[in-house]
């Protein structure tokens, strides 16, 4: 059990609601963590990706 889940798990409860918000919470911390790591180590696929969006939305 991560450290997310045990805390969300902790303040929203065992029933089924708060198991799926524990659930979610942790997975959503997860994605930024990633998010954030590949910005950080400058993976190159991710910097073109960007680049991309940002020409679309330029347009």
């Amino acid at each position: 059990m991560t450290f997310a889940h045990a805390f969300i798990i902790n303040h929203t409860g065992t029933g089924f609601i708060g198991q799926v918000i524990s659930i979610l919470v942790s997975v959503l911390a997860g994605v930024i963590v990633y998010g954030i790591s590949v910005i950080i180590l400058k993976i190159e696929e991710v910097s073109m990706i960007i680049d991309l969006l940002m020409k679309k939305i330029r347009r």
